[in-house]
């Protein structure tokens, strides 16, 4: 819903900048007690309006923008396919992590090992 809201901005804002002439609104006949109904114009600017209001969602929907521009700069981060198979180009000390060596049980002295009773 932000996507298709800001790419219309941007739309509404091109075509504003080769006319100069500002979207006209129809107007609406009035309801009995005075008041008409919003139209449609301003239906769109309250929801544009309402995501703009909070910092944090302006930021994140600007950050959505300008991530395209920042390809050349950023490497991409790669989800992990399976378990952890080393790194693909080298070993990277800031990603790798030691694996904790298991105790391998051994099966034929398994009995053995658990039957000796501590003295």
């Amino acid at each position: 819903m932000i996507m298709k809201l800001m790419l219309r901005m941007r739309i509404v804002n091109q075509n504003m900048k080769f006319t100069n002439k500002r979207p006209q609104v129809e107007s609406l006949p009035e309801v009995d007690d005075g008041k008409c109904p919003i139209t449609c114009e301003f239906e769109k600017y309250r929801r544009h309006a309402r995501i703009f209001k909070n910092p944090r969602k302006k930021h994140k929907v600007y950050d959505i923008f300008k991530m395209p521009c920042r390809e050349g700069q950023v490497r991409k981060v790669k989800k992990p396919v399976g378990s952890y198979g080393g790194e693909a180009t080298r070993i990277n000390p800031g990603i790798s992590r030691h694996i904790r060596f298991k105790r391998q049980l051994d099966h034929d002295n398994f009995d053995a090992i658990n039957s000796k009773k501590p003295k």
